[in-house]
């Protein structure tokens, strides 16, 4: 999986795809795409292949606080969001 906030990975999706990157998350400073690789082309996509449960919107959402909140503790809420997420999917 590649994570992109800081640049454009854009123009890297065919060097991803020739490593085989199966799964490429971009964060534009507006928007946060999900994008796999499907016959070497990336396509967006709704869920996550590695993981499928967490709510797109709520990733969004914490990635539009940066700068609002301070760095470190919105990464602790995150972490903890996440941990949250996979103990319900569990059951």
């Amino acid at each position: 999986m590649e994570i992109d906030i800081t640049s454009s990975s854009q123009n890297r999706f065919e060097v991803y795809a020739d490593i085989g990157v199966p799964e490429i998350w971009r964060y534009d400073g507006k928007s946060f795409r999900i994008n796999i690789l499907q016959n070497q082309e990336y396509v967006t996509v709704e869920r996550s292949l590695a993981f499928p449960n967490l709510p797109i919107a709520e990733i969004s959402s914490f990635l539009q606080q940066v700068g609002q909140k301070d760095y470190l503790e919105l990464v602790r809420e995150f972490r903890d969001w996440v941990k949250s997420q996979i103990r319900e999917n569990r059951g």
